[in-house]
Protein backbone atom coordinates (compact mmCIF):
# COMPACT_ATOMS: atom_id res chain seq x y z
CA UNK A 1 0.00 0.00 0.00
CA UNK A 2 1.52 3.22 -0.86
CA UNK A 3 1.24 5.54 2.07
CA UNK A 4 -0.45 9.06 1.78
CA UNK A 5 1.16 12.33 2.39
CA UNK A 6 0.35 15.67 3.97
CA UNK A 7 2.13 18.40 5.43
CA UNK A 8 1.74 20.55 8.19
CA UNK A 9 3.57 23.94 9.66
CA UNK A 10 4.88 24.49 13.31
CA UNK A 11 5.40 28.44 14.13
CA UNK A 12 8.47 28.65 16.33
CA UNK A 13 9.82 31.74 17.62
CA UNK A 14 13.64 31.87 18.81
CA UNK A 15 14.07 34.22 21.47
CA UNK A 16 17.56 34.73 21.58
CA UNK A 17 19.16 36.40 24.73
CA UNK A 18 22.81 36.32 25.92
CA UNK A 19 24.02 33.30 27.17
CA UNK A 20 27.13 30.84 27.15
CA UNK A 21 26.86 27.37 25.32
CA UNK A 22 23.68 25.79 27.07
CA UNK A 23 23.14 21.73 26.97
CA UNK A 24 20.10 19.52 27.98
CA UNK A 25 18.34 17.14 27.67
CA UNK A 26 14.82 15.64 27.61
CA UNK A 27 14.87 13.85 31.20
CA UNK A 28 18.31 11.95 32.64
CA UNK A 29 19.62 8.61 32.63
CA UNK A 30 22.68 7.30 34.10
CA UNK A 31 25.02 4.91 31.84
CA UNK A 32 27.63 3.21 32.89
CA UNK A 33 30.39 1.70 30.80
CA UNK A 34 31.80 -1.33 32.34
CA UNK A 35 35.54 -1.88 33.07
CA UNK A 36 36.13 -4.42 35.59
CA UNK A 37 35.41 -7.08 32.38
CA UNK A 38 39.15 -5.72 30.34
CA UNK A 39 37.66 -5.18 27.08
CA UNK A 40 36.97 -1.82 27.19
CA UNK A 41 39.96 0.93 28.85
CA UNK A 42 37.31 4.14 29.12
CA UNK A 43 35.48 6.86 27.95
CA UNK A 44 38.28 9.49 28.62
CA UNK A 45 40.50 8.81 25.46
CA UNK A 46 40.57 11.92 22.71
CA UNK A 47 42.58 9.84 20.10
CA UNK A 48 41.13 8.37 16.77
CA UNK A 49 40.18 4.83 18.51
CA UNK A 50 39.06 6.54 21.80
CA UNK A 51 35.42 7.13 23.09
CA UNK A 52 35.47 10.89 24.44
CA UNK A 53 33.07 12.16 21.69
CA UNK A 54 30.58 9.79 22.21
CA UNK A 55 30.36 10.43 26.40
CA UNK A 56 30.37 14.42 25.31
CA UNK A 57 27.52 13.91 23.02
CA UNK A 58 25.51 11.78 25.85
CA UNK A 59 25.95 14.35 28.42
CA UNK A 60 24.69 17.09 25.96
CA UNK A 61 21.47 15.17 26.01
CA UNK A 62 20.84 15.31 29.48
CA UNK A 63 22.55 11.63 30.15
CA UNK A 64 24.69 11.06 33.26
CA UNK A 65 27.87 9.36 31.98
CA UNK A 66 30.15 7.19 33.86
CA UNK A 67 32.81 4.60 33.98
CA UNK A 68 34.85 2.57 36.70
CA UNK A 69 37.46 5.37 36.20
CA UNK A 70 34.67 8.39 36.94
CA UNK A 71 33.17 6.99 39.33
CA UNK A 72 36.12 5.50 41.11
CA UNK A 73 34.46 2.16 41.56
CA UNK A 74 35.67 -1.17 41.18
CA UNK A 75 37.97 -1.98 38.19
CA UNK A 76 37.63 -6.35 38.98
CA UNK A 77 34.11 -6.53 39.57
CA UNK A 78 30.92 -6.08 38.20
CA UNK A 79 29.94 -4.22 41.80
CA UNK A 80 26.21 -4.46 42.89
CA UNK A 81 26.41 -0.23 43.67
CA UNK A 82 27.45 0.31 40.39
CA UNK A 83 24.16 -1.25 38.86
CA UNK A 84 21.80 0.26 41.51
CA UNK A 85 23.02 3.71 40.60
CA UNK A 86 22.22 2.95 36.95
CA UNK A 87 19.75 3.10 34.03
CA UNK A 88 21.63 1.40 30.98
CA UNK A 89 24.46 -0.90 31.63
CA UNK A 90 27.24 -1.22 28.57
CA UNK A 91 29.81 -4.32 28.43
CA UNK A 92 31.94 -4.22 25.23
CA UNK A 93 34.04 -7.13 24.69
CA UNK A 94 34.89 -8.74 27.94
CA UNK A 95 37.87 -10.90 28.42
CA UNK A 96 37.24 -12.31 31.40
CA UNK A 97 33.77 -14.29 32.38
CA UNK A 98 31.67 -13.12 35.32
CA UNK A 99 30.80 -14.89 38.24
CA UNK A 100 28.13 -16.28 39.54
CA UNK A 101 27.48 -13.67 41.71
CA UNK A 102 27.92 -11.19 39.54
CA UNK A 103 25.63 -12.83 37.13
CA UNK A 104 22.87 -12.78 39.57
CA UNK A 105 23.44 -9.12 40.53
CA UNK A 106 23.10 -8.25 36.49
CA UNK A 107 19.81 -10.48 35.84
CA UNK A 108 18.60 -8.70 38.98
CA UNK A 109 19.66 -5.28 37.70
CA UNK A 110 17.59 -6.22 33.95
CA UNK A 111 14.71 -8.33 35.30
CA UNK A 112 13.68 -4.41 37.95
CA UNK A 113 13.90 -2.54 35.11
CA UNK A 114 17.78 -1.91 33.92
CA UNK A 115 18.65 -2.13 30.26
CA UNK A 116 21.50 -4.26 29.51
CA UNK A 117 24.23 -3.65 26.43
CA UNK A 118 26.48 -6.38 25.04
CA UNK A 119 28.77 -5.73 22.61
CA UNK A 120 31.24 -8.13 20.51
CA UNK A 121 33.54 -7.60 17.73
CA UNK A 122 36.38 -8.99 18.76
CA UNK A 123 37.31 -13.00 18.87
CA UNK A 124 38.48 -13.40 22.03
CA UNK A 125 35.47 -11.89 23.45
CA UNK A 126 32.82 -14.12 22.12
CA UNK A 127 32.57 -16.85 24.49
CA UNK A 128 32.53 -14.56 27.32
CA UNK A 129 29.68 -12.44 25.81
CA UNK A 130 27.45 -15.25 25.08
CA UNK A 131 28.26 -16.15 28.87
CA UNK A 132 26.68 -13.27 29.98
CA UNK A 133 24.03 -13.45 27.77
CA UNK A 134 22.85 -17.12 27.59
CA UNK A 135 19.98 -16.13 30.27
CA UNK A 136 18.81 -14.03 27.49
CA UNK A 137 18.81 -16.87 24.95
CA UNK A 138 21.09 -14.28 22.86
CA UNK A 139 23.94 -15.29 21.03
CA UNK A 140 26.72 -14.16 18.92
CA UNK A 141 28.31 -15.60 16.01
CA UNK A 142 31.29 -15.69 14.66
CA UNK A 143 31.72 -13.97 10.93
CA UNK A 144 33.63 -11.01 9.13
CA UNK A 145 31.78 -8.66 7.04
CA UNK A 146 33.03 -6.10 4.63
CA UNK A 147 31.62 -2.78 4.10
CA UNK A 148 28.21 -3.23 5.67
CA UNK A 149 24.69 -0.94 5.33
CA UNK A 150 22.10 -0.65 8.19
CA UNK A 151 18.86 0.47 7.25
CA UNK A 152 17.65 2.26 10.66
CA UNK A 153 14.73 3.46 8.51
CA UNK A 154 12.96 3.31 5.11
CA UNK A 155 14.56 5.68 3.90
CA UNK A 156 17.81 5.83 6.28
CA UNK A 157 21.16 3.92 5.52
CA UNK A 158 24.18 3.75 7.14
CA UNK A 159 27.46 2.43 6.63
CA UNK A 160 29.55 1.01 9.34
CA UNK A 161 32.12 -0.49 7.18
CA UNK A 162 33.40 1.91 5.00
CA UNK A 163 36.29 0.30 2.45
CA UNK A 164 38.17 -1.56 5.64
CA UNK A 165 37.61 -5.14 7.14
CA UNK A 166 34.98 -5.06 9.62
CA UNK A 167 34.67 -7.81 12.10
CA UNK A 168 30.88 -7.81 13.01
CA UNK A 169 28.88 -10.80 14.95
CA UNK A 170 25.70 -12.45 13.63
CA UNK A 171 22.99 -12.31 16.49
CA UNK A 172 20.39 -15.08 16.64
CA UNK A 173 18.22 -16.65 19.24
CA UNK A 174 18.34 -20.14 19.84
CA UNK A 175 15.33 -21.59 21.34
CA UNK A 176 12.88 -18.84 21.65
CA UNK A 177 11.56 -18.90 25.89
CA UNK A 178 8.16 -17.03 26.86
CA UNK A 179 9.53 -13.63 27.63
CA UNK A 180 11.18 -13.99 24.03
CA UNK A 181 7.77 -12.32 22.05
CA UNK A 182 8.99 -9.89 19.13
CA UNK A 183 12.54 -9.11 19.17
CA UNK A 184 13.58 -6.63 17.89
CA UNK A 185 16.11 -7.22 14.83
CA UNK A 186 18.12 -4.68 13.14
CA UNK A 187 19.77 -6.28 9.66
CA UNK A 188 22.78 -5.36 7.73
CA UNK A 189 23.59 -5.92 4.17
CA UNK A 190 27.28 -6.67 3.56
CA UNK A 191 29.03 -5.96 0.16
CA UNK A 192 31.45 -9.07 1.10
CA UNK A 193 31.55 -11.37 3.81
CA UNK A 194 33.77 -14.20 5.07
CA UNK A 195 32.87 -17.38 6.51
CA UNK A 196 35.02 -19.35 8.97
CA UNK A 197 36.74 -21.10 5.66
CA UNK A 198 37.60 -17.39 4.21
CA UNK A 199 35.73 -18.00 1.61
CA UNK A 200 33.79 -14.50 0.44
CA UNK A 201 30.27 -14.17 -0.14
CA UNK A 202 28.45 -11.09 -1.64
CA UNK A 203 25.30 -9.60 -1.00
CA UNK A 204 24.51 -11.39 2.39
CA UNK A 205 22.36 -10.01 4.85
CA UNK A 206 23.02 -10.33 8.65
CA UNK A 207 21.73 -9.39 12.28
CA UNK A 208 24.04 -7.18 13.45
CA UNK A 209 21.72 -6.17 16.86
CA UNK A 210 19.17 -7.83 18.70
CA UNK A 211 17.09 -6.20 20.90
CA UNK A 212 14.21 -7.94 23.64
CA UNK A 213 12.34 -7.42 26.98
CA UNK A 214 13.52 -9.40 29.50
CA UNK A 215 11.36 -9.03 32.18
CA UNK A 216 10.97 -4.75 33.24
CA UNK A 217 14.16 -4.31 31.56
CA UNK A 218 15.41 -4.59 28.24
CA UNK A 219 18.84 -6.52 26.44
CA UNK A 220 20.84 -5.26 23.61
CA UNK A 221 23.54 -7.37 21.47
CA UNK A 222 25.51 -5.49 19.12
CA UNK A 223 28.23 -6.49 16.72
CA UNK A 224 30.19 -3.53 16.16
CA UNK A 225 31.60 -0.91 18.37
CA UNK A 226 33.34 0.71 16.07
CA UNK A 227 30.92 3.19 14.50
CA UNK A 228 31.26 4.83 18.55
CA UNK A 229 34.69 6.03 18.56
CA UNK A 230 36.21 9.51 17.98
CA UNK A 231 36.92 8.67 14.50
CA UNK A 232 33.93 7.31 12.94
CA UNK A 233 31.39 8.69 15.46
CA UNK A 234 29.90 11.83 13.70
CA UNK A 235 29.46 9.55 10.34
CA UNK A 236 27.27 7.12 12.71
CA UNK A 237 25.08 8.94 15.33
CA UNK A 238 21.72 7.46 13.83
CA UNK A 239 22.45 4.09 15.21
CA UNK A 240 23.28 4.83 18.35
CA UNK A 241 20.41 7.20 18.54
CA UNK A 242 18.21 4.08 17.13
CA UNK A 243 19.25 1.81 19.99
CA UNK A 244 18.68 4.90 23.06
CA UNK A 245 15.21 5.40 21.65
CA UNK A 246 14.26 1.84 21.24
CA UNK A 247 15.52 1.77 25.26
CA UNK A 248 13.00 4.36 26.39
CA UNK A 249 9.97 3.37 24.17
CA UNK A 250 7.37 1.66 26.19
CA UNK A 251 5.88 0.26 23.36
CA UNK A 252 7.31 -2.78 21.11
CA UNK A 253 4.88 -1.56 18.40
CA UNK A 254 5.13 2.20 18.72
CA UNK A 255 9.35 1.76 17.88
CA UNK A 256 8.67 -0.27 14.96
CA UNK A 257 6.04 1.50 13.90
CA UNK A 258 6.56 5.15 13.49
CA UNK A 259 10.32 6.56 11.61
CA UNK A 260 11.13 10.10 10.95
CA UNK A 261 13.92 11.78 8.58
CA UNK A 262 16.37 13.17 9.19
CA UNK A 263 17.68 11.49 12.67
CA UNK A 264 19.24 15.24 13.67
CA UNK A 265 17.83 18.85 13.47
CA UNK A 266 20.13 21.82 12.80
CA UNK A 267 18.63 25.04 12.90
CA UNK A 268 20.99 27.65 11.75
CA UNK A 269 19.56 31.36 12.90
CA UNK A 270 20.41 34.41 11.07
CA UNK A 271 19.40 38.04 11.98
CA UNK A 272 16.11 39.41 10.98
CA UNK A 273 15.52 36.20 8.54
CA UNK A 274 13.18 32.64 8.84
CA UNK A 275 14.65 29.54 8.82
CA UNK A 276 12.69 26.63 7.50
CA UNK A 277 13.45 23.10 9.10
CA UNK A 278 11.70 19.80 8.03
CA UNK A 279 10.99 16.86 9.89
CA UNK A 280 9.12 14.00 8.02
CA UNK A 281 7.51 11.71 10.03
CA UNK A 282 5.66 8.09 8.89
CA UNK A 283 3.29 6.43 10.19
CA UNK A 284 4.32 2.33 9.16
CA UNK A 285 1.59 0.89 11.32
CA UNK A 286 -1.22 -0.24 8.47
CA UNK A 287 -4.20 -0.28 10.70
CA UNK A 288 -3.87 2.34 13.22
CA UNK A 289 -3.28 6.16 13.52
CA UNK A 290 -0.46 7.14 15.45
CA UNK A 291 -1.21 9.45 17.92
CA UNK A 292 1.71 12.13 17.95
CA UNK A 293 2.56 15.01 20.46
CA UNK A 294 5.91 17.18 20.46
CA UNK A 295 7.40 17.82 24.01
CA UNK A 296 9.91 20.57 24.27
CA UNK A 297 12.44 20.70 27.26
CA UNK A 298 13.21 23.03 29.88
CA UNK A 299 15.85 24.13 28.84
CA UNK A 300 13.80 25.43 25.02
CA UNK A 301 10.48 26.07 27.53
CA UNK A 302 11.19 30.04 26.56
CA UNK A 303 12.76 29.84 23.69
CA UNK A 304 10.89 27.17 20.80
CA UNK A 305 6.87 28.13 20.92
CA UNK A 306 5.28 25.91 18.79
CA UNK A 307 1.95 26.96 18.16
CA UNK A 308 0.38 23.22 17.52
CA UNK A 309 2.14 20.12 18.85
CA UNK A 310 -0.47 17.46 19.33
CA UNK A 311 -1.14 15.64 15.55
CA UNK A 312 -2.87 12.32 14.66
CA UNK A 313 -1.27 10.26 11.87
CA UNK A 314 -3.42 8.30 9.55
CA UNK A 315 -2.28 4.30 8.87
CA UNK A 316 0.52 4.19 6.46
CA UNK A 317 0.54 8.36 6.12
CA UNK A 318 3.52 10.36 5.53
CA UNK A 319 3.39 14.04 7.53
CA UNK A 320 5.47 16.78 6.90
CA UNK A 321 6.11 19.12 9.79
CA UNK A 322 8.05 22.65 9.02
CA UNK A 323 9.45 24.86 11.57
CA UNK A 324 10.09 28.23 10.44
CA UNK A 325 12.38 29.45 13.14
CA UNK A 326 12.93 33.21 13.65
CA UNK A 327 15.79 34.40 15.12
CA UNK A 328 14.43 37.99 17.25
CA UNK A 329 17.65 39.43 18.93
CA UNK A 330 21.10 40.12 17.44
CA UNK A 331 22.74 38.22 20.27
CA UNK A 332 24.47 34.84 20.25
CA UNK A 333 23.04 31.97 21.30
CA UNK A 334 23.86 27.99 21.14
CA UNK A 335 21.57 25.25 22.11
CA UNK A 336 22.09 21.74 22.13
CA UNK A 337 19.52 19.60 23.33
CA UNK A 338 16.57 17.13 21.97
CA UNK A 339 13.22 17.25 21.78
CA UNK A 340 10.58 14.18 22.36
CA UNK A 341 7.78 13.15 20.74
CA UNK A 342 5.30 10.97 22.40
CA UNK A 343 3.69 8.34 20.26
CA UNK A 344 0.47 6.21 21.03
CA UNK A 345 -1.56 3.76 18.62
CA UNK A 346 -4.89 4.24 21.28
CA UNK A 347 -5.63 6.25 24.22
CA UNK A 348 -4.85 4.01 26.82
CA UNK A 349 -1.62 2.58 25.44
CA UNK A 350 1.54 3.50 26.81
CA UNK A 351 3.34 6.27 24.97
CA UNK A 352 6.75 5.28 23.24
CA UNK A 353 9.06 8.45 23.26
CA UNK A 354 11.16 9.19 20.64
CA UNK A 355 14.26 11.66 21.33
CA UNK A 356 15.65 13.96 18.05
CA UNK A 357 18.45 15.66 18.66
CA UNK A 358 18.31 19.39 17.78
CA UNK A 359 20.71 21.93 17.58
CA UNK A 360 20.09 26.10 17.48
CA UNK A 361 22.96 27.93 16.38
CA UNK A 362 22.83 31.96 15.52
CA UNK A 363 24.99 32.21 11.96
Amino acid sequence: MNSTKRSVILILTILLIPSPVIAGGVGENHIFFDLSTEGFFGLQSRGPAGFSELAEDLESFGYIVNDNFMSNSNFGYLAEPSLHESDIVVIINPKRSLDNIETLYLMNFVENGGNLIVICDSPDSVFNSNLILDPYDIYFKREYLLNTHVNISSNKSINLGYSIPLDEWEVYTGHPKEFDENPLRLKGISEVSRDLFSEEISGEEYTILMAKNFQQGKVIALGNKDFLTNYRFNENKELLYFILNYIECEDEEGMQGLSYNPSELYIPLKDGKISFVGLSLENKNNKSAAYVSVEIPGILKDVVVPVESNFTIGPDEILDLNFPCQNLSSEYWYIKTKIALKVRYNEFSEPCIYKIPIEVVRK
